[in-house]
Protein backbone atom coordinates (compact mmCIF):
# COMPACT_ATOMS: atom_id res chain seq x y z
CA UNK A 1 0.00 0.00 0.00
CA UNK A 2 1.00 3.53 -0.46
CA UNK A 3 2.38 3.97 3.65
CA UNK A 4 5.37 2.06 2.31
CA UNK A 5 5.87 4.61 -0.77
CA UNK A 6 5.31 8.16 1.15
CA UNK A 7 7.81 9.06 4.02
CA UNK A 8 7.72 12.43 5.91
CA UNK A 9 11.07 13.88 6.22
CA UNK A 10 11.94 16.32 9.30
CA UNK A 11 14.82 18.11 10.51
CA UNK A 12 16.07 18.97 13.62
CA UNK A 13 15.41 23.06 14.53
CA UNK A 14 18.02 22.47 17.59
CA UNK A 15 15.01 21.92 19.70
CA UNK A 16 12.55 19.71 17.95
CA UNK A 17 12.13 18.05 14.88
CA UNK A 18 10.02 20.29 12.41
CA UNK A 19 8.36 19.08 9.10
CA UNK A 20 10.60 20.10 6.23
CA UNK A 21 9.04 17.87 3.00
CA UNK A 22 7.24 14.11 1.78
CA UNK A 23 9.14 11.97 -0.49
CA UNK A 24 6.98 9.31 -2.62
CA UNK A 25 8.71 6.56 -4.00
CA UNK A 26 8.13 6.24 -7.63
CA UNK A 27 7.17 9.38 -7.99
CA UNK A 28 8.96 10.14 -11.64
CA UNK A 29 7.13 6.52 -12.99
CA UNK A 30 3.73 8.37 -11.68
CA UNK A 31 4.88 11.97 -13.26
CA UNK A 32 5.73 9.84 -16.55
CA UNK A 33 2.33 8.03 -16.90
CA UNK A 34 0.70 11.45 -16.37
CA UNK A 35 3.09 12.95 -19.21
CA UNK A 36 2.06 10.24 -21.37
CA UNK A 37 -1.44 11.35 -20.96
CA UNK A 38 -1.23 14.59 -21.17
CA UNK A 39 0.70 17.35 -23.10
CA UNK A 40 -0.21 20.37 -21.29
CA UNK A 41 1.79 19.37 -18.52
CA UNK A 42 4.61 20.74 -19.15
CA UNK A 43 5.70 24.21 -16.58
CA UNK A 44 3.81 22.49 -13.85
CA UNK A 45 4.46 19.76 -11.47
CA UNK A 46 2.77 18.05 -9.14
CA UNK A 47 3.04 20.07 -5.54
CA UNK A 48 0.30 18.16 -3.60
CA UNK A 49 -1.30 15.08 -2.36
CA UNK A 50 -4.32 13.05 -0.96
CA UNK A 51 -4.95 9.40 0.01
CA UNK A 52 -8.47 8.85 -0.62
CA UNK A 53 -10.20 4.57 -0.80
CA UNK A 54 -12.79 5.74 -3.51
CA UNK A 55 -14.11 2.11 -3.68
CA UNK A 56 -13.71 1.65 0.56
CA UNK A 57 -11.67 -1.55 -0.25
CA UNK A 58 -9.63 -0.44 2.42
CA UNK A 59 -6.50 0.57 0.39
CA UNK A 60 -6.65 4.01 -0.39
CA UNK A 61 -5.98 5.38 -3.98
CA UNK A 62 -2.92 8.60 -4.29
CA UNK A 63 -4.24 11.56 -5.83
CA UNK A 64 -1.61 14.07 -7.00
CA UNK A 65 -2.61 18.01 -7.80
CA UNK A 66 -0.67 20.92 -8.85
CA UNK A 67 -0.51 23.72 -6.86
CA UNK A 68 -3.28 25.44 -8.38
CA UNK A 69 -5.41 21.90 -9.14
CA UNK A 70 -5.76 22.54 -12.39
CA UNK A 71 -3.45 19.14 -13.22
CA UNK A 72 -4.69 16.12 -11.08
CA UNK A 73 -4.07 12.73 -11.30
CA UNK A 74 -5.34 9.38 -9.56
CA UNK A 75 -3.32 6.29 -8.97
CA UNK A 76 -3.33 2.87 -7.19
CA UNK A 77 -1.01 0.71 -6.19
CA UNK A 78 -1.80 -3.36 -6.04
CA UNK A 79 0.45 -5.94 -5.44
CA UNK A 80 3.74 -3.21 -5.57
CA UNK A 81 2.15 -1.79 -9.44
CA UNK A 82 1.69 1.54 -9.47
CA UNK A 83 -1.26 2.54 -12.25
CA UNK A 84 -2.41 5.16 -13.71
CA UNK A 85 -6.73 5.43 -13.45
CA UNK A 86 -7.71 8.77 -14.33
CA UNK A 87 -6.24 12.26 -14.92
CA UNK A 88 -7.32 15.45 -15.29
CA UNK A 89 -5.75 19.22 -16.93
CA UNK A 90 -7.26 22.17 -16.87
CA UNK A 91 -10.09 21.13 -19.74
CA UNK A 92 -11.83 18.87 -17.95
CA UNK A 93 -12.58 18.06 -14.24
CA UNK A 94 -13.00 14.58 -12.13
CA UNK A 95 -16.22 13.56 -11.55
CA UNK A 96 -17.23 11.36 -8.38
CA UNK A 97 -19.89 9.10 -7.99
CA UNK A 98 -21.44 7.36 -4.76
CA UNK A 99 -20.84 3.61 -5.72
CA UNK A 100 -16.66 4.52 -5.77
CA UNK A 101 -16.39 4.94 -9.60
CA UNK A 102 -14.65 7.89 -10.55
CA UNK A 103 -14.44 9.94 -14.01
CA UNK A 104 -13.06 12.04 -15.66
CA UNK A 105 -15.23 15.15 -17.84
CA UNK A 106 -14.50 18.15 -20.09
CA UNK A 107 -15.04 19.47 -23.37
CA UNK A 108 -13.77 17.95 -26.95
CA UNK A 109 -14.06 20.80 -29.25
CA UNK A 110 -17.21 22.64 -30.51
CA UNK A 111 -20.00 21.05 -29.46
CA UNK A 112 -18.75 18.38 -27.81
CA UNK A 113 -18.58 17.01 -24.20
CA UNK A 114 -17.47 13.78 -22.81
CA UNK A 115 -17.38 11.91 -19.88
CA UNK A 116 -15.29 8.63 -19.38
CA UNK A 117 -15.71 6.67 -15.86
CA UNK A 118 -13.73 3.67 -14.48
CA UNK A 119 -15.47 1.35 -12.04
CA UNK A 120 -13.07 0.00 -9.24
CA UNK A 121 -12.91 -3.18 -8.13
CA UNK A 122 -9.97 -4.03 -5.46
CA UNK A 123 -8.20 -0.82 -6.24
CA UNK A 124 -7.95 -2.06 -9.98
CA UNK A 125 -10.23 -0.17 -13.08
CA UNK A 126 -12.96 -2.84 -13.67
CA UNK A 127 -15.06 -1.95 -16.18
CA UNK A 128 -15.14 1.79 -18.16
CA UNK A 129 -17.64 3.98 -19.45
CA UNK A 130 -17.69 6.67 -21.93
CA UNK A 131 -20.09 8.94 -23.10
CA UNK A 132 -19.87 11.57 -25.96
CA UNK A 133 -22.34 14.44 -26.15
CA UNK A 134 -22.22 15.94 -29.66
CA UNK A 135 -24.12 18.89 -30.75
CA UNK A 136 -25.92 18.68 -34.33
CA UNK A 137 -25.51 22.86 -35.23
CA UNK A 138 -27.84 21.55 -38.29
CA UNK A 139 -31.03 19.53 -36.06
CA UNK A 140 -30.50 22.10 -33.47
CA UNK A 141 -30.02 18.83 -31.04
CA UNK A 142 -27.86 16.91 -29.00
CA UNK A 143 -26.81 13.14 -30.07
CA UNK A 144 -25.40 10.77 -27.32
CA UNK A 145 -23.00 8.33 -27.81
CA UNK A 146 -21.82 5.49 -25.86
CA UNK A 147 -19.54 2.48 -25.31
CA UNK A 148 -18.19 0.41 -22.40
CA UNK A 149 -15.24 -1.14 -22.04
CA UNK A 150 -14.52 0.62 -25.63
CA UNK A 151 -17.61 -1.47 -27.15
CA UNK A 152 -20.23 1.00 -29.15
CA UNK A 153 -23.29 0.65 -27.14
CA UNK A 154 -26.92 1.87 -27.18
CA UNK A 155 -28.17 5.05 -26.12
CA UNK A 156 -30.60 2.80 -23.66
CA UNK A 157 -27.41 0.91 -22.67
CA UNK A 158 -25.40 3.32 -22.51
CA UNK A 159 -27.60 5.67 -20.10
CA UNK A 160 -28.22 2.30 -18.23
CA UNK A 161 -24.59 1.98 -17.20
CA UNK A 162 -24.21 5.39 -16.25
CA UNK A 163 -27.13 5.30 -13.64
CA UNK A 164 -25.22 2.17 -12.15
CA UNK A 165 -22.80 4.37 -10.96
CA UNK A 166 -25.07 5.83 -8.78
CA UNK A 167 -25.65 9.39 -7.78
CA UNK A 168 -22.78 11.96 -8.56
CA UNK A 169 -20.91 13.41 -4.92
CA UNK A 170 -18.27 15.69 -4.22
CA UNK A 171 -15.47 14.88 -2.47
CA UNK A 172 -13.45 17.92 -1.46
CA UNK A 173 -9.55 15.67 -0.36
CA UNK A 174 -7.57 17.46 2.17
CA UNK A 175 -4.42 18.12 0.18
CA UNK A 176 -0.99 17.95 2.18
CA UNK A 177 2.25 19.50 0.16
CA UNK A 178 4.55 17.95 -0.98
CA UNK A 179 7.14 20.41 -1.17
Amino acid sequence: NWYTFIKHNYKWDGMKPVFSDVQIDKFDQMRKLYTDDNDDFEGSDFTKYALYDFDEDGNPELWLSSQNEEYQAIYSIVAGEISMLASTYFKTHFVFYSSGALGVAGGCGTGCFYTNCIVLKDSKASNSFEEFQLYDFEKDKINNEYSINGTEVSKKEGEQAFKSLGEAIEIKPKFRQLF
